[in-house]
């Protein structure tokens, strides 16, 4: 490995994943913009998907392989990709994904001709198992307003599977942020804070092919499922979604570089935002105090 940093660095987090990762390395190591590092970190996978990562690092200089000797859980392996990045210019990217041709090259074009962009993302198309497409994966977060309200706001309104954060992204801003929080919709929470740090840009080019199969991450069902795969020492825990997600709303809003007045501002969006939910949030309240009562009873 050069000891001259490359302009981007991927991370590349996978557990378990033989049967795609594969493919979505020879997307990254096929694209034609080659200035690049690729950081595979294995998060103690029981199946080949060591000795297939092992051996593209091997191959290519640019791939640098990790081994956690314990399953730390889905968030904090994204993390740890994360800290390992050595460019300025940061992507992640997923082991049953595929990146698609020429994408690395038109986002960093955009990303050169405008240096106040924190996150660039092209159009996704969902495929299934066997790579065959099955749609159109709009994101409408294409948020170029100067008012960082307009664009906290419109964040927190468009969710959906949230394939933005495959795009590209400044690696110092993203630091600064809560990055991957071990709990469901942290990804939402994280592209939230974002949006707190400059605009994101949408081009018109190709991104990302996202698999969408029974085994994926995203295919998890309950909150519970999600909890697992996310942080599995945290199975069992109680998950107040909407309480969690308005708190760390409040507490990206604290670490934001920006004016009083302006998160005073913001801060009352999320307070809006609490009241239009305020049905959900009083549910919440009342399942945990049973939970509660329950957990108490047999000591009573």
């Amino acid at each position: 490995m050069s000891d001259r940093p490359p302009r981007l660095s991927i991370g590349l987090p996978v557990y378990n994943g033989e049967r795609y990762v594969g493919e979505a390395i020879d997307s990254i190591l096929g694209q034609a913009y080659g200035d690049f590092e690729l950081v595979v970190s294995d998060n103690a996978s029981t199946d080949g998907t060591r000795e297939i990562c092992e051996s593209y690092a091997r191959r290519d200089p640019r791939v640098r392989f990790l081994r956690q000797p314990v399953n730390l859980g889905a968030s904090a392996n994204f993390n740890e990709v994360l800290s390992r990045a050595r460019a300025p210019r940061f992507k992640w990217a997923c082991a049953d994904d595929r990146l698609a041709a020429g994408f690395l090259e038109s986002g960093m074009r955009e990303m050169d001709a405008c240096p106040s962009v924190v996150l660039c993302y092209g159009q996704t198309t969902m495929i299934d198992d066997d790579g065959r497409p099955l749609g159109p994966s709009p994101q409408g977060l294409d948020l170029r307003e100067d008012d960082v309200a307009e664009r906290f706001r419109l964040a927190r309104e468009r969710s959906g599977y949230l394939n933005v954060l495959q795009g590209i992204l400044r690696t110092d801003v993203l630091r600064e942020t809560a990055q991957f929080g071990a709990y469901p919709g942290a990804d939402e929470a994280l592209v939230v804070e974002l949006t707190l740090r400059g605009p994101f840009h949408e081009i018109e080019a190709p991104m990302l092919f996202r698999r969408f199969h029974a085994e994926a991450a995203s295919a998890g069902t309950t909150l519970a499922a999600r909890q697992d795969h996310l942080d599995p020492s945290s199975r069992g825990r109680l998950s107040l979604w909407h309480w969690r997600h308005a708190a760390e709303h409040v507490k990206a809003i604290g670490r934001a570089p920006l004016p009083l007045r302006e998160k005073a501002r913001l801060l009352g969006v999320v307070a809006k935002g609490m009241v239009r939910q305020r049905y959900q949030h009083r549910r919440e309240l009342q399942d945990a105090i049973a939970h509660l009562a329950r957990r108490l009873k047999p000591r009573l």
